[in-house]
């Protein structure tokens, strides 16, 4: 058995009972994937395991001292670096994400190379199933992008074009809503009756006959 082979049941062992926030999936899948994308750009062997490996520290019970007898040096640092350090005693979210930017920040290219893979597929998730967090995420990730100086620019470019993809998405959607309030308010802005809530409605036709205005020259009687 290779190392990545080893790596795989290891970290596919430590997050056996564990899911997938959105998909219900086998939280093993998320590791890989960020594998995968990282496999694009780099064949190195270390990377491939880190990336694998990246959140059992912190999220299953090895420590950082397991992963330094199991694997190589190179892979136990790199895991190192993309262990978030801050905890929750250390202030609200906003100061915990500023604590883990900054020891990412001084990662090396190839762990910066992985923290932006995992973005990449967390966003891929997170922005399809999750719309008020996503709103959190993504203003996390841009500051988060903007530290990782060092990492694969072919990477970084996928992740930024998430970024302007999902505000072109957020601007479509409140353009929609905002198109939608103007046609609610011109619809019922003729009848200030509490009883009217149809167009329909008998009454609202008569308020409207009494109050023509642009609406109404719009849809016609």
């Amino acid at each position: 058995m290779n190392q990545i082979e080893y790596t795989i049941r290891y970290a596919s062992y430590h997050h056996r009972n564990q899911k997938r926030k959105y998909t219900n999936l086998p939280y093993i899948m998320h590791p890989m994937a960020v594998a995968g994308l990282v496999s694009t750009v780099s064949d190195d062997s270390d990377m491939i395991c880190a990336s694998i490996l990246h959140d059992v520290v912190e999220d299953c019970e090895p420590t950082i001292f397991d992963i330094r007898k199991l694997f190589s040096k190179r892979t136990a640092e790199l895991v190192e670096e993309l262990t978030d350090i801050s905890r929750p005693s250390d202030g609200n979210r906003e100061e915990r994400k500023r604590i883990d930017r900054e020891h990412s920040a001084s990662a090396s290219p190839e762990g910066q190379t992985i923290k932006v893979a995992d973005l990449i597929d967390n966003t891929s998730t997170i922005a399809y199933f999750d719309e008020d967090f996503a709103r959190v995420y993504m203003r996390e990730k841009e500051l988060l992008l903007e530290v990782l100086t060092k990492a694969d620019q072919k990477l970084v470019e996928i992740a930024n074009k998430q970024i302007i993809e999902y505000r072109l998405m957020r601007l479509e959607k409140e353009k929609d809503t905002e198109t939608q309030k103007v046609f609610t308010n011109l619809l019922f802005d003729k009848c200030k009756c509490s009883a009217c809530n149809s167009y329909s409605n008998e009454h609202t036709k008569s308020a409207r006959k009494a109050n023509k205005g642009p609406f109404d020259k719009l849809i016609g009687e």
